[in-house]
């Protein structure tokens, strides 16, 4: 399924895929939402799968953020292939959501 993002009560969820192949487009489209903005959440709980790249840009973005003063937050419910791929990286959500990575 390709990768769609939609905003839901301020939320803004991801469905589909977050891949290599559209991680750049994905990076864009936040930092543009990150300049009109003082806090973001993303929801990761749609996603049917997240690669390497994947987290390694959503990390990226984190500290993208907190350099520019703005707070962002990452929300998923438990996911077992997503789970696996944060676990492999040796990230979870709370070092997204930490203060290291959020302002």
């Amino acid at each position: 399924m390709a990768l769609s993002i939609r905003v839901n009560n301020g939320v803004f969820e991801m469905t589909g895929r977050l891949t290599s192949d559209n991680t750049n487009q994905v990076i864009k489209y936040f930092k543009i939402i990150l300049k009109m903005n003082t806090r973001i959440k993303i929801s990761l709980e749609k996603l049917d799968t997240i690669d390497m790249t994947g987290i390694l840009k959503l990390k990226r973005l984190s500290k993208y953020a907190k350099e520019n003063g703005v707070h962002i937050s990452f929300l998923s419910a438990p996911h077992a292939k997503i789970n696996t791929t944060l676990f492999g990286s040796g990230i979870t959500l709370s070092t997204f959501n930490a203060s290291k990575y959020s302002a």
